[in-house]
């Protein structure tokens, strides 16, 4: 059976990226709406309320464009009140950090209307770089190191990467490999910042061989437990992040197999290293 996000319409796309994301859109407004009712701010409660409904009911739209265009209304009135909110500052800061993430995945499902077609020759290392700077965003003050600069390093994630044989370019769809690379790093980061001590590296290998390209992301961060690995192995649908995050590690290993792309993962405490072998199609 094909997964609609790799071969679908664009319709079909989102609906698979609302179910595999937008569960934590709507459970950082539900905690924005409790707030924001609780401090009697009930005008601003009411737009959040109403972001929620569009948000649950955005794979059954119709017209997307439309609902996109609401969506960044209701967020934008969010935004120029939030600092109105007579919360905490800690709190106020984790719901601009939120905020931060609803306009992800909104900017997310843009990117899906607007190049719904995405087949074409790449250099992996651009794509990846295209996946770090999307990373920057959704967080800031992070990560340091290559690709990136240092300009963070004092309270953050190191990036280490590394590269073997020289470089060619693979047939693949952009889109589709930075969500696989995206994912990866994503769930890498989230792993670190697990631990008491937040901070840990990261290391990234590109290995070009004859037939293939070797790829291996690896971190310092959280052991994934034996349930967890039972299903990856075994291709169930499944998160490393918990109830409350979507099927992201799920998608990308559909994306590899879209790609004849071996994906292996192997967690100890210590590390945990997601291997995969993308071969040439030119």
């Amino acid at each position: 059976m094909n997964n609609p996000l790799l071969s679908g319409t664009v319709q079909e796309k989102i609906q698979w990226y609302i179910r595999a994301h937008g569960h934590s859109s709507i459970g950082g407004l539900n905690l924005m709406w409790t707030y924001f009712t609780y401090q009697k701010q009930q005008e601003l409660a009411d737009i959040v309320e109403k972001t929620i409904e569009e948000f649950e009911s955005f794979d059954q739209s119709d017209d997307v464009n439309h609902q996109i265009k609401h969506i960044k209304i209701e967020l934008n009135m969010i935004e120029k009140n939030i600092d109105y909110v007579p919360i905490e500052p800690e709190k106020k800061t984790e719901l601009q950090k939120i905020l931060h993430g609803i306009y992800e995945n909104i900017d997310r499902i843009e990117d899906i209307i607007l190049d719904p077609g995405c087949e074409g020759k790449f250099y992996l290392e651009d794509i990846l770089d295209s996946a770090i700077m999307e990373l920057l965003n959704r967080y800031p003050q992070t990560l340091y190191g290559d690709l990136i600069g240092d300009k963070n390093q004092d309270e953050s994630i190191k990036i280490h990467f590394d590269k073997h044989g020289s470089s060619r370019k693979l047939v693949v769809c952009g889109y589709e490999m930075q969500l696989l690379f995206y994912n990866l790093v994503s769930n890498a980061i989230d792993a670190i910042q697990e631990l008491d001590d937040p901070s840990g590296i990261i290391s990234i290998l590109f290995d070009y061989k004859k037939e293939f390209v070797h790829v291996e992301i690896v971190n310092t961060g959280k052991q994934i437990t034996s349930d967890v690995l039972n299903k990856i192995q075994s291709k169930k649908s499944f998160s490393t992040r918990g109830a409350h995050h979507g099927n992201g590690l799920q998608i990308t290993y559909d994306i590899g197999e879209k790609y004849d792309a071996n994906i292996t993962v192997e967690s100890n405490e210590g590390q945990t290293i997601f291997s995969l072998d993308i071969p040439y199609t030119d």
